[in-house]
């Protein structure tokens, strides 16, 4: 039979199971749960912290990415408005230069029709006695080549064509 169960021997078992658990106790106690118990707060408090740092780091990253996207807006507004500026900027040039074309062209379009009233009055004023000459011209070439038997007829047409 077994040892453990001889009913002789329970009560000092009983004794040196108690001894020992009181000893185990003592020792655990004092030497072994302080240490598990300040490793745990250690572990708690290293865990605590890690926790409160990345929740700084993702405070400042959200705050640094907020920062990099108004730069990055104000960029993009700035760029708007250069590009908005240059536009202006060439549209009135291009205007100016526009004008002054403008104004080029309607002074050579004056100089052109001043030249041709002045050119169209000189034609005019030599053409004047011209038309006289090729008036009497034709006069006397058309009473030349009317034979008539007449003379006075003749006469008569001739101070008609010249009066």
């Amino acid at each position: 039979m077994m040892p453990q169960l001889d009913f002789a021997t329970f009560p000092s078992q009983l004794f040196w199971l108690v001894i020992n658990f009181a000893l185990l106790y003592i020792l655990m106690a004092k030497f072994a749960l302080p240490r598990i118990g300040s490793i745990l707060e250690a572990r708690a408090a290293a865990i605590k912290s890690d926790l409160d740092a990345a929740a700084n780091m993702r405070a400042e990253s959200e705050s640094i990415l907020a920062g990099y996207d108004r730069a990055i807006n104000d960029a993009k507004n700035r760029a708007r408005y250069l590009i908005k500026q240059a536009h202006d900027e060439i549209t009135f040039e291009t205007e100016k230069q526009l004008a002054a074309s403008e104004q080029k062209l309607a002074a050579r379009l004056r100089d052109a029709e001043s030249k041709m009233q002045s050119a169209k009055a000189k034609v005019l004023t030599e053409i004047k006695p011209l038309s006289g000459e090729l008036a009497d011209l034709m006069v006397k070439k058309l009473l030349n080549s009317v034979t008539d038997s007449n003379g006075e007829n003749m006469t008569r047409l001739k101070k008609e064509a010249r009066g």
